[in-house]
Parts: C-alpha cells; sequence; structure tokens
C-alpha cells in the first residue's frame, strides 16, 4: 500500500482544509515529518490509519477524540485518502460522528459515514462499498491485514521497540503478545484449563453418580445388582398368576351382586309410582276450582270494549272543566293588563311641554360644540406633542443603557476568552494525564473485581459444602426409613402366609410340612411404605444434585483465585483516591475551553460592534429629543390662546358631547314612551273582550262532557249484570291479564296430562314386579367386597412386585450407563490435565503456550533486526534470544542479550548506551515490522513510517541509522520518518514541514 494523496479537515491539530500530495516528493524516498513537539506530525499517521480502519495509529486516542479543537462549529471533520496496490488505485473518504453547526445555526448531529472507490484507467470514480463493515472487509479483502497490523507493519509507534528491547521477560512477552496479536494463543491455554476443570468436575460427578446407584441398589458391583434383578422379575411372574385367579372370583361376586340389585330396582319403582298417582288424585279438587276461575276470566274478558268507552269518556269529562277553569283566570288576567296600561297613559298635556324644553335644549348645545371645534383640534396638537416627546426622552434613556451593558458585555467577552485560552493551553498535558489514570483506574477495578469473585467462588464453596452434608444425613435418613418401611411390609406378608398354614401341609416358600416359628399377622401398610420409597428417591437425587454443586464449586474458587493471582501481578502502582475524577474534570476543562474558543472569538467581535452601535443610537435620540421638546412648547402657547374666547361649560369637549348626546337621547326616550303606551292600551283592551267570549264557550262544553260521563256509567252496569255480574267490583276481581289466563289454562292441561301418566305408570310397575322376591342385598355385598379386597390384595402385591423388578432393571441399567461414562470421563480428564500443565508452562522450560510461539516469532524478528544492526553497527554487536534463565524462576525463551563482538561475551540488551540502544531499538523494529508482515499475509510493503526519536544518536552512529533507513526505500519504498531534531533536515532532502499556530497547525513540502 502506498498513499498519493492524504486530505482533511477539523482533524486534531489542523483546523482548515488541506491536502498533501506525495507526488511533490518527486524522485525522493525518503522523507521528513518535522515540526515541534505537539505541532501535529503523528496527526498524518492517524488520519492515515483513520481513513482506512477508522482507528487511530495509537491506541491511546479513540475516533471521537480526533476533532480538531481550532474547528469552527460549521466545519465538517473528515479524512480522504488516495492510494495505490500494485496497479490498482483507490479513494477512501471517512467522517466521524460529529455535531456541526448547520445552515440555520443550530447544531446538527451527524452519523459516522464512510465510502470506498476505485479509480479506472480513465479516472472515473465507481464506489466498491459504503458504510462501516462492509468497508472494513473489502480494505482487509484489498490490504490482506486489519487496523493492528497496519500499526505493526507501516506505522512504527514512539518508544514500543526500546520498551520492548530493554523489558523484564514477562513485560516483553505482554509486549509482542500485543504486537503480534497471540490472543488466539491466550485464548487456546485458557481453553485448556477450563477443559480441564470441566473435565475434572464431569469425572468427579460420573464417579459420585456411580457410588451413589450401587448405594440404592445395595450391591458392591454391577454384576450384584444384575443378580437382584433377576429375581425381582422371578417374584413378578408367580405374583401376576395369583393376581388372575383372585380377579377371577371377583368377577363372578360382581356379577351376582349386580343382580340382585337391578331387582331392588325394580320394586322400588313399583312403590313409588302407586305414591305418584294417590298424590295427584288428591290434588284434583283444586284443579276444578282452578277451572271455574278460568271461565269467569273469559266472560269478563268479553266486557273490554265497554269499559274502555266509559273510561274515554271519563278523560274527556275531566279535560272540558280544566280547560273552562284555565279560560275563566285568562279573563280576569286580561281584566288588569287593560286597566294598568289605562293608568300608564296618563295626562298627554304634561308630556308634550316635557319635549319641548328638551328641544330647546339641544339647540343650545349645538351652537357651542361648534365653536368649540377648533379648540378641541388644538388640544390634540399639544398632546401629540407632549407624548413625542416623552417617547424621544424614553429612547434616550434606554440608549445610554443599552451603551453602559454593551460596554460591560465586550469587557466579560475579553475576560471570559482571556480565561479560555489560559485552559486550553493545557489541553495535551491534561489528556496524557488523563489517560495515564484512567489505565490505572481500569487496572484496579479488574482486581477489585476479581477479588469479589474470589469471595463468592468462596462463600458458594462453603455453602455447597454445607448443603452436601445435609443432603446426605436426609439420604441416610430417608433409607432407613425406607428399610423399616419395607421390613414391616415383608412381615406382613409373612403374617398372611402363615394363616395359610396347615400342620403337615408343605409350605408355598419353603417347602416345610413343621412349621415351628409361624410369623404374627400384621396390617401392612402400603402407603407409608410407598412414601418412604419416593422419600428416598428425592433424597438420593437431592445427594447426588449437591455432591455435584460442590465438585463445581471447588473448580470455580481455583478458577477465581488463579484469575485474581493473575490480575495482581500484572497491576501497576494503585491510583490515588480522586486522582481520576480530578484527572477527568481537569481534561475536560480544557477541552470546554478548547471547543469555546471560536464562540469566545466571534462574542468578542459581537460585543464590540455592538457597543459601537450603542453609541451612534444613542447621539440620535438626543437629537430627536431636542426637536420634540421645541414642538411642545409652541403647541402649548396656541391651545392656551383659543382657550381664552370660550365660555367656562365649552372649554371640555368632552363633556360638551356627553351633554349633548344626552339632551338628545331624553328627546327620543319621552317621543318613544308615548308611542309605547298608546299602543299597549288599545292591545290590552281587544285582549279583555276576546278572553271572557272564550271563558264562557269553554264553561257551556265542561257541563255536556259530565251529562255524557253519567250515561256512559249506566251503561256499564248494565251490560256487567248480563254477563253475570252482579256488581262492577265483581267484574273487576273476576278479570285476569291474557299472559295468566293463558299459563292457567296450561297449568290445567298439564295435570290432566300427568294425572293419566300417573294411572298408566302404576298399572304397568304392578304388573312387572307380580310374583318377584325382595333380593338379599347385604348378604350380596358382603360378598362381593370380599372378593374385590382379595383381588386388590393380589393386585397390589403384583404392583409391588412389578415396582421393585423395574426399579431393579431401570437401576441397573442406570448403573452400567454410570459406570461407562465414569470410565470415559476419568481418561479424558487425564488427557486434559497434561495438557493443561504443559499449556499453562509447568514444563522443564516454565515457558507456557503462548510464550513458546512468541519465542518461535522473536527468533524470526532477531534475525531480520541483526541484519540491519549489522550495518548500523558495523557488525559489533548481535542480538540473540537466551536459552537458559537468569533466575531460577524466570520462563526460558523470552529473555534478549547483546553479544559483543570487541569482547567476546554477550551481556544483557539494557547495558548498551543510548545511542547503541537506539540503533538496537532501531534494528528490532523494523525486523519486527518484516515478521509482522511475513505472518499477516506476505503483501508487498510500498510504505513504511517511523515514529521514533533520533535525539540521543552521535554524528556516526546516526549516519548508520540513515544509511540503513535509506536503504530500506529498495526502489519504490516509501520511508518517512517523524522527529523533531533538527539536525535531520540537514541530512534528508526531502520534509514535510508542519508549523503549529494559534488556530491550527499548517503543513507544506519542501524538496532540496
Amino acid at each position: 500500500m502506498r498513499p498519493e494523496i492524504l486530505r482533511l479537515a477539523a482533524f486534531g491539530a489542523y483546523a482548515a482544509e488541506q491536502a498533501f500530495d506525495l507526488s511533490e516528493l518527486g524522485p525522493h524516498r525518503l522523507f521528513l515529518i518535522h515540526g515541534p513537539t505537539g505541532a501535529g506530525k503523528t496527526t498524518l499517521l492517524d488520519a492515515i490509519c483513520f481513513a482506512l480502519f477508522g482507528q487511530s495509529s495509537g491506541e491511546e486516542r479513540g475516533a471521537s477524540d480526533l476533532r480538531s479543537h481550532h474547528a469552527t462549529p460549521a466545519t465538517e471533520t473528515f479524512v480522504e485518502l488516495d492510494f495505490t496496490l500494485g496497479a490498482r488505485r483507490y479513494r477512501i473518504r471517512r467522517t466521524p460522528a460529529q455535531s456541526i453547526t448547520g445552515t440555520r445555526g443550530k447544531p446538527v448531529q451527524r452519523a459516522p459515514q464512510v465510502t470506498l472507490w476505485q479509480r479506472g484507467a480513465d479516472g472515473t470514480l465507481a464506489v466498491l462499498a459504503e458504510k462501516t463493515t462492509p468497508v472494513a472487509d473489502r480494505i482487509k479483502d484489498i490490504l490482506g491485514y486489519e487496523a493492528d497490523e497496519f500499526r505493526q507493519v507501516v506505522l512504527l509507534p514512539q518508544g514500543r521497540f526500546r520498551e520492548l528491547l530493554t523489558a523484564a521477560p514477562n513485560k516483553r512477552q505482554d509486549i509482542l503478545a500485543t504486537l503480534f496479536h497471540t490472543a488466539l494463543y491466550q485464548r487456546i491455554q485458557a481453553g485448556f484449563e477450563t477443559m480441564e476443570r470441566e473435565a475434572r468436575i464431569a469425572a468427579g460427578e460420573a464417579k459420585t453418580q456411580r457410588e451413589t446407584l450401587l448405594a440404592e441398589a445395595k450391591a458392591e458391583t454391577p454384576e450384584a445388582a444384575a443378580a437382584q434383578a433377576a429375581e425381582h422379575v422371578t417374584a413378578l411372574e408367580e405374583a401376576r398368576r395369583a393376581a388372575a385367579a383372585a380377579h377371577a372370583l371377583a368377577q363372578a361376586a360382581t356379577s351376582a351382586l349386580a343382580e340382585g340389585r337391578r331387582s331392588a330396582e325394580r320394586l322400588k319403582a313399583a312403590a313409588e309410582a302407586e305414591a305418584t298417582l294417590a298424590q295427584r288424585e288428591a290434588e284434583a279438587p283444586a284443579m276444578d276450582a282452578e277451572r271455574e276461575r278460568l271461565d269467569a276470566a273469559r266472560r269478563a274478558q268479553g266486557l273490554a270494549g265497554e269499559e274502555a268507552t266509559l273510561r274515554a269518556t271519563r278523560d274527556a269529562a275531566q279535560e272540558a272543566a280544566s280547560r273552562a277553569e284555565a279560560a275563566r283566570a285568562a279573563a280576569e288576567q286580561a281584566r288588569a293588563r287593560r286597566d294598568t296600561a289605562e293608568r300608564a297613559l296618563g295626562d298627554e298635556a304634561a308630556r308634550a311641554a316635557e319635549q319641548d324644553a328638551a328641544t330647546r335644549r339641544q339647540h343650545e348645545l349645538d351652537t357651542l360644540r361648534d365653536r368649540a371645534a377648533s379648540l378641541g383640534a388644538f388640544a390634540r396638537l399639544m398632546r401629540e406633542a407632549d407624548a413625542e416627546l416623552t417617547r424621544a426622552t424614553t429612547a434616550r434613556d434606554a440608549a445610554r443603557a443599552r451603551l453602559e451593558a454593551a460596554r460591560g458585555q465586550a469587557e466579560a467577552a475579553a475576560t471570559a476568552r482571556q480565561e479560555a485560552a489560559m485552559f486550553a493551553a493545557q489541553l495535551e498535558p491534561r489528556r496524557a494525564a488523563m489517560n495515564q489514570a484512567a489505565q490505572q483506574a481500569e487496572d484496579a477495578a479488574a482486581l477489585q473485581q476479581a477479588e469479589a469473585a474470589w469471595l463468592a467462588a468462596q462463600k458458594a464453596l462453603a455453602l455447597a459444602q454445607a448443603k452436601a452434608a445435609q443432603a446426605a444425613a436426609a439420604l441416610e435418613e430417608a433409607e432407613a426409613a425406607r428399610a423399616t418401611a419395607d421390613a414391616a411390609a415383608w412381615a406382613a406378608a409373612a403374617g398372611e402366609l402363615a394363616l395359610q398354614l396347615r400342620q403337615g401341609e408343605a409350605c408355598a416358600v419353603c417347602g416345610s410340612t413343621h412349621h415351628p416359628h409361624p410369623a404374627t399377622p400384621a396390617a401392612p401398610d402400603g402407603e407409608d411404605r410407598a412414601a418412604a420409597a419416593r422419600r428416598a428417591e428425592a433424597a438420593r437425587a437431592a445427594h447426588l444434585e449437591a455432591s455435584t454443586r460442590h465438585t463445581r464449586a471447588e473448580g470455580e474458587v481455583q478458577a477465581a483465585a488463579a484469575r485474581r493471582e493473575d490480575l495482581a501481578r500484572r497491576l501497576v502502582a494503585p491510583l490515588p483516591e480522586g486522582a481520576l475524577a480530578a484527572a477527568q474534570a481537569a481534561l475536560q476543562a480544557a477541552e470546554q475551553a478548547a471547543q469555546r474558543m471560536p464562540a469566545l472569538d466571534a462574542a468578542l467581535a459581537q460585543a464590540e460592534d455592538a457597543r459601537r452601535a450603542a453609541e451612534a443610537a444613542l447621539n440620535e435620540t438626543e437629537m430627536a429629543r431636542a426637536t420634540a421638546l421645541e414642538t411642545a412648547t409652541t403647541a402649548q402657547a396656541t391651545h392656551a390662546a383659543r382657550l381664552a374666547d370660550l365660555p367656562p361649560e365649552a372649554r371640555d369637549e368632552r363633556a360638551l358631547a356627553s351633554a349633548l348626546a344626552a339632551a338628545r337621547a331624553t328627546l327620543s326616550a319621552l317621543a318613544t314612551a308615548l308611542d309605547r303606551d298608546r299602543k299597549e292600551q288599545a292591545a290590552a283592551g281587544a285582549a279583555w273582550h276576546a278572553a271572557e267570549a272564550a271563558a264562557a264557550t269553554a264553561v257551556t262544553q265542561a257541563e255536556a262532557a259530565q251529562a255524557a260521563l253519567e250515561a256512559g256509567k249506566a251503561r256499564m252496569r248494565a251490560t256487567c249484570e248480563a254477563a253475570g255480574f252482579a256488581t262492577l267490583q265483581a267484574y273487576a276481581d273476576a278479570r285476569l291479564a291474557p299472559a295468566a289466563m293463558e299459563e292457567l289454562a296450561q297449568r290445567l292441561e298439564a295435570f290432566r296430562l300427568q294425572l293419566e301418566l300417573a294411572r298408566a305408570t302404576a298399572a304397568r310397575t304392578a304388573q312387572d314386579v307380580a310374583g318377584l322376591a325382595a333380593p338379599d342385598l347385604a348378604t350380596l355385598e358382603s360378598a362381593g367386597q370380599a372378593a374385590q379386597e382379595a383381588a386388590r390384595a393380589a393386585t397390589v402385591l403384583e404392583g409391588e412386585a412389578r415396582e421393585r423388578a423395574g426399579q431393579s432393571a431401570g437401576l441397573l441399567q442406570r448403573i452400567q450407563e454410570a459406570d461407562a461414562a465414569f470410565a470415559t470421563a476419568r481418561e479424558r480428564h487425564a488427557m486434559l490435565d497434561t495438557l493443561r500443565r504443559q499449556t499453562r508452562g509447568d514444563n522443564a522450560r516454565k515457558l507456557d503456550f503462548e510464550g513458546f510461539v512468541l519465542a518461535s516469532l522473536l527468533d524470526e524478528a532477531l534475525a531480520a533486526a541483526n541484519a540491519h544492526l549489522h550495518r548500523m553497527m558495523a557488525g559489533r554487536y548481535h542480538l540473540a534470544r537466551r536459552d537458559e534463565p537468569s533466575r531460577g524462576n524466570i520462563a526460558v525463551g523470552l529473555e534478549i542479550e547483546v553479544f559483543d563482538e570487541h569482547t567476546g561475551q554477550s551481556r544483557p540488551a539494557g547495558t548498551l548506551s543510548g545511542g547503541e540502544g537506539f540503533c538496537a531499538a532501531l534494528a528490532l523494529a523494523l525486523g519486527l515490522a518484516e515478521t509482522v508482515q511475513a505472518h499477516a499475509g506476505a503483501r508487498p510493503v510500498d510504505t513504511l513510517l517511523i515514529d521514533e526519536g533520533f535525539g540521543s544518536l552521535d554524528e556516526e552512529a546516526l549516519d548508520k541509522a540513515m544509511e540503513v533507513l535509506a536503504g530500506l526505500q529498495g526502489g519504490s519504498r516509501l520511508v518517512g520518518i517523524i522527529s523533531h531534531v533538527t539536525e535531520l533536515k540537514t541530512r534528508i532532502a526531502a520534509r514535510l514541514e508542519v508549523t503549529p499556530g494559534l488556530r491550527g497547525s499548517s503543513a507544506r513540502f519542501v524538496v532540496g
């Protein structure tokens, strides 16, 4: 991979958009990136790495930290890189997540974006991938490595290789693991630890299960358990034959009992039918009376029409009487209205005099209104002038206040900018302090979590031990209870067999004809025995589970202890209390100050503009107030002169207008009231005459309606007598609702049908039981119950035999499976334990699996490094890996020593001088880069960027180092060196000069 053009904006130390075209180097393949510390040299490496992978060139800087603090809020952060790989050319553009100011001046949150193009032969760009994951996959396919490998192969970071050269073996293993990313081998090693622990737990569980099952079977070996299972099968066959015979006898007794019950049911049915018939015949007289009530209701139903006519006549008479009463009341109200209207009209002559006086007053006021009109106009002019003077005075006072506020804001803005600039200058030192404190806090938190996990595992182990002991005691108690229940059951069975023994007859069990000590009969308790068996089974399962948890808890305690010890070895010095929070607060204050600088600059400029504008506005308001004062004085003099020419009553224009309006209103009210009273008198008289006529008509109609009502009542009495009802009350008592009549008729019909059914049923059942004798159900039930008890007892014995046979067979199978599983688990644990001990360093060389792999990779890197070191140091030094430990407890394989050709002896690499150490570290860095490249897919590396210090070299060593670096160019390879050492400017013809500034850095290529 070879970069061609790098474009960026608002990135790191660079605020404005800049482009770096490497074609400006011309034929030069070795160039220097030069500038003072903190200018932004490493930012260019960050930009290349960010464009390709979305990460910085160092693990201590995240993508979110790369936006420039010098950039304006509206400037978008982006990086765009054109690069080649062989004959293919590509372009990639990436923007991080950021908040920038939009076109309307409001913050806009932008999501991260990335696009990858391939450039064609004609220069056109074709999109290869968009979005983070697809672009990452394509970049890996194109380059052959990811971000971590890119930092190892192309970017050689500051300080890591000098640290690697002089570090202790265990620290060197950590550095090499980071460079070569051998986490896979750590996971393999940890996987063996986990697999061995799980295999050990599984073997313990298998052993516990095998022993528990053999104890349950009360057998020492699987063969003994198989013999017990065979005996239980033989006993099951004998129990089955006995149960079949008992069930046949029970079936015969059940059939006889069923036949007796059927005869008893027939006799019972005949007796119940006779009783039902007697009850129905006793209810017959009451039903006859109900039938007569239904007949009277049907006769009353024929008089409903006459009754409805009488009811309508009564309603009409009541309505006519109400209308007559209302008409008389309306006539009285009409008479009172007429009298009131006549009194209100009064004396017409007095009303005419009032109208004349009101007319004269109106004429007088009209005359004064015309004279006062001109005075009102001058008064308005005076008031307008006074109001304008007040407004001008207020505007002048406000302008003075705004000027004072603008001056205060300008001073405050200058002070705030000065304070923010002081804080922003400490941004980089505070970021470094924050990163160091965060790492210490992270290490301490991890160790604290490991301590907590170890304590929790110990508590869990103690709890598991207690529960395992409790489960063992419960199992012992349950097994004892089960043995007691089994003994009681067998004693009861022996007692039953003893009842069948006869002297001189052979025993069904042993065949002897002599019975010297027969067992005493006892009632077996089948439920207690079954419950004891269930409790024993539950206790056995609980014991197995508790044993398994105990074994697992032991493994978890060991793993937690190993994790705690490993973290304790890796932990650096503890972080002082409050140091992380203080570092975070200091960094946040510096970042906020740097972010506020552009806004504060803009605020200061805006405040100065506002102050100048306020001064100009105050001058304008002073002039406007002087003009308004002159106009107000002239208007007041003119109004006073006009006011002197008017009588006092006409000087107030509003009072004059109000009096004129009142006079006009009085005159209009007098005319309106006279007209209204005359109309009311005429209307009231007409209404009174109409109400009197309506009242007379209503009284006549009420008298006629009352006469019609009396005639209707006489007709209704005659009709009731003709229908058989002596009085109207007798008619009313006989009436029934149609639904009640229908319900009564249905009830009478139902009784008739029930009576006929009872007579037929009684005759049929009497014929059915003729000559039938009553059965002895008690005897039949006793015989059947005895037969059923015998059958159930035989079934219980068969079930117990089946349960014993099934349990024995199932238990035998589980014992055989557990035995096979234990053998397999034991073999697997032995194999994994050997692998675990070897991979964790429990071997003669005390080297774990990851260390073994890293030792091999270190040999390759040292071979490549010695080729470079030979040229830089004239063949004096040779780097080698020590095969013997320097101390008894150090792992063999990762110690580096230096062989000195001048003395013929080897010595530690840390004894080299500053310049010698730098050359050795640089050679090791180059060798490691070449080794990592080989293991990253052997892709060609056309670019090498070295971020390493050269200040410790003397002139001769610097010449040798430059000679080696120049040799790395190898034709088309591009080699870049990042350094602030001024002497390198005279040794390297092509340079990228980086210059810092108050608003961000800038850079340019210098050749020659």
